[in-house]
């Protein structure tokens, strides 16, 4: 079954609840939604628009609201603005992959496009009270809506009067892809086609540096409900600290959102510590107050990365391959084959003639120079019992060393066949 992207409010709604124990704090999709349109309200906000976003069965949502202030005529800015709407998204999850996060952020109207600040993110695990943080933090960052939508005003209109040429784009997008892990290899596919012939009018030039910021998160529509927003998030730091600050503008911002992260995952942290205590699981150092009961390992929230098969079905190919070249690759024994000299050396030696010394052979050689007529040419080419012996021995190992070669080939070439199966079905896969 295909993953889902955009999808209706009912589909998100109707995703089965899970279980996770005693201790996961369900935050349901329903209660995320009301929550929001309370908050939003009560406020002084109107929602003019509202989109959902979902996995495969659910079990990952996301919802996205164009809202407005009620009293929009008390701003002359925010009256007159007509390029930029204000954002407000949330991400929450069923199957752990996911902690639940909202910001406030801005929306392109011309094309939906969405631009989210780095300071206004926020998430929970789904542990003890969980959804009454969650009710708390929405609150808070609705709060700050207009303290957003101001700075990513002011970084729009920075970025209208940069130039970046086709060179310094491809630049940038070469940071993201193998530096920055921002972008994937089909979102640059989509870039480069937005590049040549744009959707949306963005009233800019290509090498403006407002079309390329679009062309980007235009890119990032097709992107999983889960990392979405922290993809949207990085992208704009991203500008900010290699575009914008090129140009000698600063992040201002006052919440240091790294010292938000590493106080939670301290507090998280603690939290599993005494879930795990109450349970009745022995930490490490107690094992000496009584028999430890069997439990399953608790299940570890990770940040999920990007899926990416195909480097994990290539590298194990190389390894097996590398593998098959160490096993194959035989030495051969070192065989020492006996010259003239030494072959008669060692037939003198049986037979008990006195051995030639080397002036010997050197007198010897001299006289098939001078005389070579008294050679007798069959005696010349006889090869020794010996070394007809030897010679057979190596081409026998060489015929051996021939035959596993052919067979390491034909193992690579069906790797390689293997590998390049994989790379079309993941190419096939579609989000």
């Amino acid at each position: 079954m295909k993953s889902q992207i955009n999808v209706e409010k009912s589909y998100v709604l109707n995703a089965p609840l899970p279980n996770h124990g005693s201790t996961y704090t369900v935050i349901s999709h329903q209660f995320v939604i009301d929550t929001t349109k309370q908050m939003l309200a009560n406020s002084g906000f109107v929602i003019t628009n509202e989109f959902y976003r979902a996995n495969g069965q659910g079990q990952v949502a996301q919802g996205i609201y164009h809202i407005r202030p009620i009293n929009i005529s008390n701003d002359d800015d925010l009256a007159n603005e007509k390029e930029l709407g204000m954002m407000f998204a949330w991400t929450n999850s069923y199957d752990k992959s996911v902690r639940f996060q909202c910001a406030l952020g801005a929306y392109v109207m011309a094309c939906s496009n969405g631009m989210v600040c780095g300071e206004l993110n926020y998430a929970r695990k789904h542990t003890g009270n969980a959804d009454q943080e969650v009710k708390s933090q929405i609150s808070s960052q609705i709060k700050n809506a207009q303290k957003a939508f101001d700075r990513i005003r002011k970084d729009r209109d920075a970025l209208r009067t940069i130039t970046l040429t086709e060179k310094d784009q491809a630049e940038l997008l070469g940071r993201m892809f193998f530096n920055e892990d921002l972008i994937s290899a089909r979102q640059m596919s989509t870039v480069k086609d937005e590049m040549e012939k744009p959707s949306f009018d963005y009233q800019a030039d290509q090498d403006n540096a407002w079309a390329f910021y679009n062309h980007v998160t235009h890119s990032y529509k097709a992107v999983h409900p889960r990392t979405w927003l922290s993809d949207t998030k990085n992208f704009h730091d991203f500008i900010t600290a290699n575009v914008l600050n090129g140009m000698g503008i600063t992040n201002t911002d006052s919440i240091n959102t790294d010292d938000v992260v590493d106080s939670e995952e301290a507090e998280i942290q603690i939290e599993d510590e005494v879930n795990q205590l109450q349970e009745g699981m022995i930490l490490p150092g107690f094992e000496h107050l009584g028999p430890q009961t069997d439990f399953p390992e608790p299940e570890l929230e990770t940040e999920v990365e990007e899926f990416t098969p195909v480097n994990t079905e290539m590298e194990m190919a190389r390894e097996d391959n590398a593998e098959i070249a160490v096993n194959t690759a035989v030495e051969a024994p070192e065989i020492h084959i006996e010259s003239d000299l030494e072959y008669t050396e060692r037939v003198a030696s049986i037979e008990g003639e006195p051995e030639k010394t080397d002036n010997d052979w050197s007198i010897d050689k001299a006289k098939e120079v001078e005389f070579p007529q008294q050679i007798d040419s069959s005696e010349s080419e006889e090869t020794p019992p010996a070394m007809e012996e030897t010679y057979d021995l190596v081409k026998e190992q060489q015929a051996d060393e021939e035959a596993d070669m052919i067979k390491t080939e034909e193992i690579i070439e069906e790797k390689e066949e293997e590998i390049d199966d994989i790379i079309d079905e993941t190419f096939d896969f579609e989000i």
